[in-house]
């Protein structure tokens, strides 16, 4: 069957029907929600499908739309969507978006954890599914784009664990497509692997590019890419108002008193990516994780840099983090707590409970209007890139002794035979 094919983890055992009827029961409120009011509390009708029309009218879009901040090929991908009805989009979008991402995290937990190298046992698949739910479903019920953003994230890093390369740099120039700064996760893995990845993703990202000038009317992908560059060379999020602060590393150092210039905060969030590319050049050449660590690295860290350095972190973009977050925390509580492991459990459940914590507030006890509380989650993201670094530099036997990829390659040999940056 479909779902016994796709989804094991919540079809394989009676613990993971439970759980699966749980996030069926979720999603279908809120599709009956969202198909009775669609205009309701949903970006995709507020943003994404308004976009979309003016692309399919050949209006312009950046001049029209002030919060649509993606990139042409995004407004003509919601051009087809545009023309279905309200409802019928609005549900259809929804469960698109958590059927893809929940096969992809499927596939993922039946691998080695990222950042802990080890693979969750499959008792602990429905557990971890459980505990991303309550911090997907604010997403869901946005039909946030962040959604599409984890899966091709997620889908990317798994195309690396399989050597396949060319997978690797058309779903990570898809994901900058999408939204900028995805990117860096892309880079990330050019830095370790440059020689399969570097020149594929360079020409992936240019026949994106190109293939999007040739969508819609003559000369109009070509305007809108001009105002889409004008836009973003406005958004100063700096300086927005404390009470609708981002939240990210910013957020933390205003909560601190700390302001700093838009420059040299540009500078932080730059030198916090190159640091992070030369932490995994270190453990890669040095230290010599295996290829499972090193790409849970890759991902742990990368979405916690997006969270924290990226341009754009807003309270429902830490779905990023809520992913590996809760794959990490299963296999640390299921896995025997021998030694520093301890001192892992309790930190990652910190970070969980913060990360739900806000949720509730920013939902429910309307949280966001208290400043302070916008630096929770930038909190709780720190510590979990803090916990996953330091349990990384431990170099305990668990992340650099024998634990392979789920498929045995090494990222370091391409799709067509040739070699890479690989493990020492």
């Amino acid at each position: 069957m479909f779902f016994a094919r796709f989804f094991p983890g919540l079809t394989g055992s009676r613990y993971g029907r439970v759980v699966g009827w749980l996030w069926l029961a979720v999603v279908a409120a809120v599709c009956i929600r969202a198909g009775l009011h669609p205009h309701k509390q949903s970006i995709l009708h507020a943003d994404y499908l308004p976009a979309g029309a003016h692309w399919l009218r050949g209006e312009e879009i950046y001049r029209r739309r002030q919060g649509f901040l993606y990139s042409p090929p995004i407004a003509a991908f919601f051009a087809p969507w545009s023309a279905l009805p309200a409802a019928l989009a609005a549900v259809l979008w929804r469960v698109a978006c958590v059927l893809g991402l929940l096969a992809v995290a499927e596939r993922w937990l039946r691998g080695p954890l990222p950042g802990l190298g080890e693979t969750v046992p499959a008792r602990a698949v429905p557990a971890t599914l459980l505990l991303f739910l309550p911090l997907a479903a604010g997403n869901v019920n946005l039909g946030q784009m962040n959604l599409v953003v984890l899966a091709l994230v997620l889908g990317g890093v798994l195309a690396a664990s399989r050597a396949r390369w060319n997978l690797v740099a058309a779903v990570f120039a898809l994901a900058a497509f999408v939204k900028i700064y995805p990117l860096a996760v892309g880079l990330l893995l050019v830095a370790l692997y440059p020689r399969p990845l570097a020149g594929r993703l360079a020409l992936a990202l240019l026949a994106t590019f190109l293939l999007s000038l040739v969508l819609g009317r003559p000369g109009q992908a070509w305007r809108e890419y001009h105002e889409w560059f004008a836009v973003l060379g406005r958004d100063n999020r700096l300086d927005a108002d404390a009470v609708v602060s981002w939240r990210d590393f910013g957020t933390l150092l205003r909560a601190g008193g700390v302001t700093l210039p838009t420059g040299v905060y540009r500078l932080m969030q730059a030198a916090a990516g190159g640091a992070l590319a030369v932490f995994l050049l270190w453990g890669q050449l040095r230290m010599r994780w295996t290829p499972a660590t090193l790409l849970g690295g890759v991902f742990c860290l990368g979405c916690a840099w997006m969270i924290l350095f990226g341009p754009a972190t807003e309270a429902a973009t830490y779905l990023l983090l809520a992913l590996p977050l809760c794959g990490a925390l299963a296999a640390a509580w299921t896995l025997p707590a021998a030694g520093p492991r301890r001192w892992v459990r309790w930190a990652l459940a910190a970070v969980y409970a913060l990360l739900l914590w806000s949720d509730v507030s920013n939902s429910w006890l309307h949280g966001r209007l208290h400043p302070y509380l916008h630096a929770l989650q930038p909190a709780a993201a720190l510590l979990f890139a803090g916990t996953v670094a330091w349990w990384l530099t431990r170099g305990l036997p668990m992340a650099a002794g024998g634990t392979t990829l789920d498929h045995g390659n090494d990222p370091g040999e391409n799709e067509d035979g040739g070699g890479g940056r690989g493990l020492p």
